[in-house]
């Protein structure tokens, strides 16, 4: 009456090279639909894939699975609630949260498009993938696993293969290796290094990340303990761990507030060792509510002990005013 066949019992599909193993189906013979609600295995050449119900069409050769699906090819692994594959053209679209382990790269997300041909793909929903070249997140991503590019919207996480610097934003690129993360009027971009147990935190306007330089424009704010600096643009080399600061910079401990037209860094574990105020070096440090003792010169190079400055280098028109406050309980 309706055209369809009902088989049951150690059921087998064979279409091409193609099967599906049941036991029960339904064959729909004028559309030529394959449906199944009981766990089943497709088999496509090298590809496995089983589902806890779906169908098929022998027409177009896409099958729609669902319930606990699990896609096999040699090393790469599928793992979702609702997926749909294009057997002709490589193609396959997520409906609902996916893990997919391919190539060596781990993708996640809850809705998506992937085409096998041009390893490229779209994912949303908490989306993100993990390669050799390091972390990519976001609300929504778009990634080709071919050329490695790739970019991401919305609560954007970008991390480096180890993991220890992470940089966060609202829109991210990743090109030839370079990765460039934008903040937005109400959030800046902001990157945390984290090394043993130390934590640096940078925020800017846009961060440029590539595998050995950190480049910060706009607003630039930096955060260590209580070290602190702010400026225009900051450049880090991020294998040398030096770290210059342009444009107004100032950095500040605890007790001092260090300021030149430009600034130089070396970072040992996260913390200051080296600082050199280059062009109108000036160190102020307060002794009381209303004096500040000053340092000034051409140049001043700094070294630091546990955070704080332990030696000072004044060169070029070397100028010191310092204040002494009478102890308060002497007689």
């Amino acid at each position: 009456e309706y055209q369809t066949i009902t088989v049951r019992e150690d059921v087998e599909f064979l279409h091409d090279e193609m099967s599906i193993k049941c036991p029960e189906l339904i064959y729909d013979i004028e559309r030529k639909l394959v449906s199944y609600y009981q766990r089943a295995q497709f088999v496509d050449g090298l590809k496995t894939l089983e589902s806890n119900l779906g169908t098929y069409s022998s027409k177009s050769g896409r099958l729609y699975a669902g319930g606990n699906v699990i896609i096999e090819e040699g090393a790469d692994f599928i793992a979702s609630d609702s997926i749909a594959i294009d057997k002709e053209d490589q193609h396959f679209s997520i409906f609902k949260r996916t893990h997919i382990d391919m190539d060596g790269a781990l993708i996640n997300c809850s809705r998506g498009e992937f085409d096998g041909a041009s390893e490229s793909g779209w994912f949303s929903g908490n989306a993100s993938i993990y390669d050799k070249k390091g972390f990519l997140a976001g609300d929504s991503i778009v990634v080709s696993q071919k050329s490695g590019d790739g970019s991401a919207w919305g609560n954007v996480v970008v991390k480096n293969p180890s993991k220890t610097l992470i940089v966060t934003g609202v829109y991210a690129n990743r090109t030839n290796n370079i990765e460039i993360i934008h903040g937005d009027s109400a959030t800046l971009a902001i990157a945390t290094n984290i090394e043993e147990g130390d934590t640096l935190i940078l925020g800017a306007e846009t961060l440029r990340k590539s595998e050995d330089w950190l480049f910060a424009v706009g607003e630039v704010e930096f955060e260590q303990g209580a070290f602190s600096g702010e400026g225009d643009s900051l450049s880090w080399d991020l294998d040398a761990d030096e770290v210059w600061l342009l444009g107004n910079p100032k950095v500040r401990s605890e007790e001092e507030e260090l300021s030149g037209d430009s600034v130089k860094m070396i970072i040992d574990k996260n913390k200051p060792s080296v600082l050199s105020l280059i062009g109108n070096a000036m160190v102020l440090s307060y002794t009381n509510d209303t004096l500040q003792n000053k340092m000034m010169g051409k140049t001043l190079d700094a070294q630091f002990t546990g955070g704080d400055i332990d030696y000072v280098d004044i060169k070029g028109n070397g100028n010191i005013l310092y204040y002494t406050i009478d102890d308060s309980n002497s007689v």
